[in-house]
């Protein structure tokens, strides 16, 4: 997978669309679904010189993002 530069992450907002997620990060290397439904897509994104970190974009039901993560260290 590729690893997305932190400036583009950051252009990830509450109330986004998958699809408007998904044509600016591209597809996630993983989706997961939480307890209560939410789907999650997780990322790589790079940090700076050979610092990547994975990151998360959780949408609610209806597929709107909710909440955003951006660095959890690997």
């Amino acid at each position: 997978e590729v690893a997305i530069k932190k400036e583009v992450f950051d252009k990830v907002d509450i109330g986004m669309t998958q699809s408007e997620v998904k044509k600016l990060l591209g597809e996630p290397f993983e989706i997961r679904y939480t307890v209560d439904s939410f789907e999650v897509y997780f990322y790589r994104v790079r940090h700076g010189r050979g610092d990547s970190r994975t990151a998360s974009v959780e949408f609610d039901k209806k597929g709107y993002v909710r909440f955003l993560s951006a660095g959890l260290a690997f």
